[in-house]
C-alpha cells in the first residue's frame, strides 16, 4: 500500500491532500474537521486517505486504556472518576494516533460495542463488560468511512449514530447493550469518508442531508490531466515495487530495479507545505531488502509527525481577526445559508491553515482557500461563485485589491513597494526585481474554486494567452465597486477583450474563466420586501407595463 511520502500530488488530488492536512492538525488541537471526498472511481481517494495515516503522531493515553483516556481528562466510564493520584497509579503509555475504518455492511455492534463474550465466558470469573467498538476506540483519532453514499443508504442506524458524534465538537456516542446498564461518552475523531456520486445510490446530499451537512469539508478528487503526472505514477509504482515486495519474493530471484535513483514521494508539494525537505533517494542500487530507503523514509515521515504536533499545537493561538470574522457573519446573513456548520468550518479551516503556515492569524486568502470545500455541499455553484465575487469586493474596498497591469510604454523604473509587511498576501502582484515587469499570476480564487468542485485547468501560461498586439495577456483585473458603478472600466479589462479567461474542464464539461468580468456594484443598498412601498413590487407581468 502506498505511503504518504510515494504520493504525487498533482492538481485533481492537491485540494483533499490540502484538506486532510487541516483535518490532521485540527483534530491534534481537539477541534476535528470532518472530510468527505467525492470522485471517479480509480482516482486514488482511498490511497491517500489511508496514507495519510503516516503522519498522525503519538498519544499519551492511560496505560491499557481501550478508549484512549488522556490522562489529564479521563472520559471513559471505568477511568473518569479516578483521582489523578490512582491514574498516576496505573500509569501511562504512549500508542499511535488510532486510525480505523467502517464498511458499508458494518454491524451496529462493531462500531458502538457489544458484549465482550470472552470475559462473560471466563470460567474462573466470569463478568458481563462491553466490548467498545470502533468509534469509542477511535478517540482522539479518525475513522474513515468507504462508499458513505451505500452506507446512508442501507444502515440507517449506524447513520443516526455518525450523526451523533459529528454533530457537535466533541461529539457523544450513547452506548445501550442488553444486560448492561447504557452509558455516554464524548467522542472527539475526524471522520473522513470517500464516495462515488454517480454510482448508485447516488450522491450523500440526495440520500441523507443531514449526514452531508455534517461534514465540515466536501472535496471533488478529480483524474490527473497531463500525461507526465500519470508517467511520474508510473515509474513511481514500478520502482516501489522491489522495496515493498514480501520478504519471501527476494528468495525468487535478483531484482530488476532500473539502477537509477529517484526522488521518493512526487508529493513534495504536500510535504513542502509542512516544512520538510526534498524525498529520499529511492534508487534500486541500494541493498536488495532497501533497508536504507525504509531508514530515510522513517526518519522523515518521524519529521513530518513532529511537524504535525507542533503546528497542532499553535492552533488554539492562531486568531481569526475581527473584520474576517464580520465578514463571515456578513456572508452567512446576506447569501441566506441555512447551516451555521458552513461558516463555523471556514473559521476552522482557515485558522488550520494559517497554523500550517505558521502565522499567528488566518487571512482572507485562508478563507478563500477552504470556501469551496465548506460550501460546495450546501449551497449550489453559482452561491460559491456570487460569494467568491463578494469576497473580491471586500478586499477591493480594503484596498488590497490587484491593480491593472500598466501599458508597456509607462512602465516605471522601479515597481511599487507593498503597503504592509504580508509578503505572504501583498507582494504577489508587484513588480519583480524593479523591472517593472509583472510576476508571473498566481492562482485566482477561480481556480482554486474550479479545483475544488472537479474542474481541472488546462495547462496553460499563468499570464493568459497573448493578446493582438503581443503583449502577454495577464488576466484583466477586477474593478473597484466604485469605479464599475460609475461605468468605468478597470485599465486592465480592455487589454484582452472579454472572454480571454482559461477554460476548465472535466470529461465532457466546461465552464469558462468569468473573472474577467468587470464587477459592479447596484446603484443603492439592496432592502428587504418590509421596507418597499406597495407600488415597488412587481408581483405579475402587468405590472412592468407602463401606464
Amino acid at each position: 500500500m502506498k505511503g504518504y511520502l510515494d504520493l504525487v500530488i498533482h492538481d485533481g488530488n492537491r485540494p483533499l491532500v490540502d484538506a486532510l492536512e487541516a483535518s490532521v492538525v485540527s483534530l491534534l488541537a481537539g477541534r476535528p474537521l470532518h472530510v468527505h471526498v467525492e470522485g471517479l472511481r480509480g482516482t486514488g481517494k482511498t490511497t491517500i486517505i489511508r496514507a495519510m495515516k503516516d503522519v498522525l503522531p503519538r498519544i499519551r493515553r492511560i496505560q491499557g486504556c481501550s478508549y484512549n483516556c488522556d490522562p489529564e481528562h479521563p472520559h471513559c466510564p471505568i477511568h473518569r472518576h479516578l483521582s489523578p493520584d490512582a491514574i498516576e497509579a496505573l500509569g501511562t503509555e504512549e500508542v499511535p494516533v488510532p486510525f480505523l475504518e467502517i464498511s458499508h455492511a458494518a454491524k451496529i455492534g462493531t462500531v458502538v460495542g457489544s458484549i465482550d463474550l470472552v470475559r462473560i465466558a471466563d470460567p474462573s470469573r466470569p463478568e458481563a463488560a462491553l466490548l467498545p467498538g470502533v468509534l469509542p476506540r477511535a478517540h482522539r483519532g479518525v475513522v474513515f468511512v468507504d462508499e458513505i453514499n451505500r452506507l446512508a443508504d442501507t444502515s440507517p442506524e449506524l447513520t443516526d449514530v455518525l450523526l451523533d458524534v459529528m454533530g457537535t465538537k466533541p461529539g457523544r456516542l450513547q452506548v445501550e447493550e442488553t444486560g448492561l446498564p447504557a452509558f455516554e461518552i464524548p467522542i472527539t475523531c475526524a471522520i473522513w469518508a470517500a464516495s462515488n456520486p454517480d454510482e448508485e445510490p447516488g450522491a450523500l446530499e440526495d440520500i441523507r442531508r443531514q449526514l452531508s451537512d455534517r461534514f465540515d469539508f466536501t472535496v471533488s478528487m478529480a483524474r490527473p490531466q497531463d500525461q507526465a503526472t500519470v508517467k511520474r505514477i508510473l515509474l513511481d509504482d514500478e520502482l516501489r515495487w522491489p522495496l515493498a515486495a514480501p520478504s519471501w519474493a527476494h528468495h525468487i530471484g535478483p531484482s530488476t530495479g532500473t539502477g537509477a535513483g529517484i526522488t521518493a514521494g512526487a508529493g513534495a508539494g504536500a510535504r513542502l507545505s509542512l516544512g520538510v525537505g526534498n524525498g529520499v533517494d529511492r534508487g534500486a542500487g541500494g541493498d536488495t531488502g532497501g533497508t536504507h530507503a525504509r531508514a530515510c523514509d522513517a526518519s522523515a515521515l518521524g519529521a513530518l509527525r513532529a511537524t504535525m504536533a507542533g503546528r497542532a499545537a499553535a492552533l488554539p493561538s492562531v486568531a481569526l481577526p475581527d473584520d474576517l470574522a464580520s465578514l463571515l457573519a456578513e456572508v452567512y446573513v446576506s447569501f441566506g445559508m441555512e447551516s451555521l456548520r458552513a461558516v463555523e468550518a471556514i473559521a476552522l479551516g482557515a485558522r488550520a491553515r494559517a497554523a500550517l503556515d505558521s502565522r499567528p492569524r488566518a487571512s482572507l486568502d485562508d478563507i478563500r482557500t477552504v470556501l469551496s470545500f465548506a460550501l460546495r455541499h450546501r449551497v449550489d455553484a453559482s452561491t460559491i461563485i456570487n460569494i467568491a465575487k463578494y469576497l473580491d469586493e471586500y478586499e477591493s474596498r480594503c484596498g488590497r485589491r490587484r491593480e491593472p497591469d500598466p501599458p508597456r510604454d509607462d512602465v516605471t523604473e522601479s515597481a511599487a513597494q507593498p503597503a504592509s509587511d504580508d509578503a505572504r498576501h501583498r507582494d504577489r502582484d508587484l513588480g519583480a526585481g524593479g523591472s517593472g515587469e509583472p510576476l508571473p499570476r498566481p492562482d485566482s480564487l477561480w481556480d482554486r474554486l474550479m479545483r475544488g468542485m472537479g474542474f481541472a485547468r488546462p495547462d496553460v501560461p499563468r499570464g493568459g494567452p497573448a493578446c493582438d498586439d503581443g503583449r502577454s495577456g495577464a488576466a484583466p483585473s477586477r474593478t473597484s465597486a466604485s469605479t464599475s458603478a460609475s461605468g468605468s472600466a478597470g485599465a486592465g479589462a480592455a487589454d484582452c477583450g472579454s472572454g480571454q479567461g482559461a477554460g476548465y474542464g472535466t470529461g465532457g464539461a466546461g465552464i469558462s474563466d468569468p473573472t474577467d468580468v468587470p464587477l459592479s456594484a447596484p446603484p443603492v443598498r439592496a432592502r428587504s420586501l418590509a421596507q418597499l412601498a406597495g407600488g415597488e413590487v412587481v408581483f405579475t407581468e402587468e405590472d412592468l407595463r407602463p401606464r
